[in-house]
């Protein structure tokens, strides 16, 4: 009888000790420790009040803050810029995001220019930086996507793309980087093209605003139109050598056009 006793004590402490270990295993598997890492290093993260100013403007979730203080967004002068943003060709212009095993957010120092108002054309230097900064967090969040959910999100950003008028823009991206790609570029320019999917999807990390996506377009047609001006210029200034005052006139034009033009793309791509 005895005997009999301690087995049953001893099945009885092993299966409980079996349903812990079971239970135990489940509760790892479920722990997101993508989360618990992102959290432990924003809180390791002193933002500069430069960039707690963008956090706020482009209106972060606590989830999307977390994420952006992990990778550790600095603002840089054009050398160190350009040494940590090293990419082949200028597919980037204010800022990079880099994942090279740690995560780092890189955006240029603009050296407090907000905006540039010359010729009659408006560039808001300030909208761009937020909307490169917002543009580089989404490739972060999108790493961070379950595979199904990137599946559905990947099939939903090419009808938005599509939608948006901009496949052009993506043709040198690689299969690999086109949906991330296009979800940093939908998710920070063309919100207004998200389908409900990808909105509810956004809306976990920030707060979409048709401000900052007005003021972004608005910046597009304004390079677009000073681009346009040049070329129409370029056309005609031949002509005009026949006439020295014509020809006189038109060059201090254009040649202002192409300094505004300049300032512009300098600050875009300190590389030229």
């Amino acid at each position: 009888m005895a005997k009999f006793w301690k087995n049953k004590r001893f099945m009885l402490i092993f299966s409980i000790f079996a349903v812990a270990t079971l239970f135990l295993a489940n509760a790892l598997m479920k722990t997101d420790w993508q989360t618990i890492k992102d959290e432990e290093k924003a809180r390791e993260y002193q933002p500069s009040a430069e960039v707690a100013t963008i956090v706020d403007e482009i209106r972060l979730m606590d989830k999307g803050k977390t994420i952006f203080y992990a990778t550790n967004p600095q603002i840089q002068s054009a050398a160190d810029f350009n040494q940590n943003c090293d990419a082949e060709t200028d597919n980037y212009s204010l800022g990079c995001y880099v994942n090279d095993g740690t995560e780092h957010i890189y955006l240029y120092d603009t050296k407090n220019a907000t905006e540039i108002n010359e010729n009659g054309l408006v560039y808001d230097l300030k909208t761009k930086r937020n909307t490169t900064a917002l543009h580089e967090l989404l490739h972060a969040v999108y790493n961070r996507l379950g595979t199904a959910e990137k599946r559905t999100a990947c099939n939903d950003l090419k009808k938005a793309i599509a939608d948006a008028n901009i496949e052009r823009e993506l043709d040198n991206y690689s299969d690999n980087q086109y949906c991330t790609e296009a979800f940093a570029r939908i998710g920070s320019e063309h919100i207004s093209f998200a389908n409900l999917n990808l909105s509810n999807i956004y809306k976990r990390y920030f707060e979409p605003s048709d401000s900052l996506n007005r003021k972004n377009i608005e910046n597009t047609d304004s390079l677009a139109k000073l681009k346009a001006k040049i070329a129409d210029y370029d056309e005609q200034i031949d002509p005009a050598k026949q006439t020295v005052a014509d020809y006189n006139l038109m060059v201090r034009d254009y040649n202002s056009l192409v300094d505004t033009y300049n300032k512009i793309a300098t600050i875009l791509d300190s590389r030229k």
